[in-house]
């Protein structure tokens, strides 16, 4: 089984992600698995140990996160690979968003929005500068900038639904299986989908 970590709240987009590239193939064989962020990897070592000792692989998905939060690719790969040898776990690793830039989750979602609707995002970016306008000048922070989370979820409540709909937004359901509202097509999700493939097809058993 090929076992994957993530912090927490992209669990049912990964989950969606694999079913979309293997459509209908049971023998796709994985697992999620929600550990609360990076600080948190040793308390699931032995999870780790245990699929490893299964004959499985672990895969980590975390955000890169920017230097702003003492993050970024540069600095957060090299410290998850020291956890690593310090834990004596075994993973391969894919840092949001793309593997290679700093940023999150969030970014890379920003990135796969229908682009029809592209322009509700630009809403958002304009209160976010108007935010900014009216905390200029004052030495303390008047009016706080809403975290990119907020942007996401404003993205996703704009569209009018139903009341179950409402009732499954309102449990963080993002409905990532909608084209309405997201481009699973887009280039944005190359490099995430490169290493799921490599890594949940090289772990089926040939015939």
């Amino acid at each position: 089984m090929v076992q994957i970590f993530l912090e927490g709240r992209e669990t049912i987009f990964i989950e969606h992600l694999i079913r979309s590239m293997w459509p209908g193939n049971p023998s796709i064989d994985f697992a999620t698995e929600s550990i609360g962020g990076w600080t948190k990897l040793h308390l699931a070592d032995n999870k780790f140990k245990e699929n490893t000792d299964q004959g499985g692989k672990n895969l980590v998905i975390f955000d890169a996160d920017t230097a702003q939060n003492e993050g970024g690719v540069s600095q957060r790969r090299p410290v998850l690979e020291s956890k690593r040898e310090e834990l004596g776990i075994d993973f391969d690793l894919f840092l949001f968003p793309d593997n290679q830039s700093d940023g999150d989750f969030e970014s890379l979602l920003e990135q796969i929005i229908n682009p029809t609707h592209g322009g509700l995002l630009g809403c958002f970016n304009d209160y976010e500068t108007c935010l900014q306008r009216l905390n200029a000048g004052s030495e303390q922070i008047v009016y706080k900038i809403p975290m990119r989370k907020a942007k996401i979820y404003s993205y996703v409540d704009a569209f009018p639904k139903s009341r179950r709909q409402e009732e499954l937004f309102k449990k963080h359901d993002f409905f990532f299986g909608n084209p309405e509202f997201w481009n699973f097509n887009s280039e944005a999700l190359d490099p995430l989908k490169s290493f799921l493939s490599s890594h949940l097809l090289s772990s089926q058993p040939t015939i």
